[in-house]
């Protein structure tokens, strides 16, 4: 699975910005930026917060442990309509909240 450096540069290169421009969004250096990139060095858990929110990404995605580019507020959003469709199968065929529930949370939804 791809690491934080490996990660950051995939998103900056994608949103089509220079290291100099995500360095002025994100309050830190061009260097910073390079260096964390290349690896050489690791970034505050604020930082990683703040390039999570400018890319609208998970942290976990960020630094490398899913492959899940959901924010959370898209994840809840698709949680949600899950949870519905989920319901309205309940309506027809019997099964209560709670087992719907259970089986989200086993699903990890």
């Amino acid at each position: 699975m791809p690491n934080f450096s490996t990660r950051l540069r995939e998103l900056r290169t994608k949103a089509n910005i220079s290291q100099q421009e995500l360095a002025k969004i994100i309050g830190t250096s061009k260097s910073s930026i390079n260096m964390y990139e290349r690896g050489e060095r690791e970034p505050g858990l604020e930082t990683v917060g703040a390039f999570a929110d400018y890319f609208d990404v998970p942290t976990d995605y960020l630094l490398g442990k899913s492959e899940d580019t959901r924010s959370p507020k898209e994840a809840k959003k698709y949680n949600k309509l899950i949870l519905q469709a989920l319901e309205n199968h309940r309506k027809l065929y019997g099964y209560d909240r709670k087992q719907l529930e259970e089986l989200l949370d086993w699903e990890g939804l």
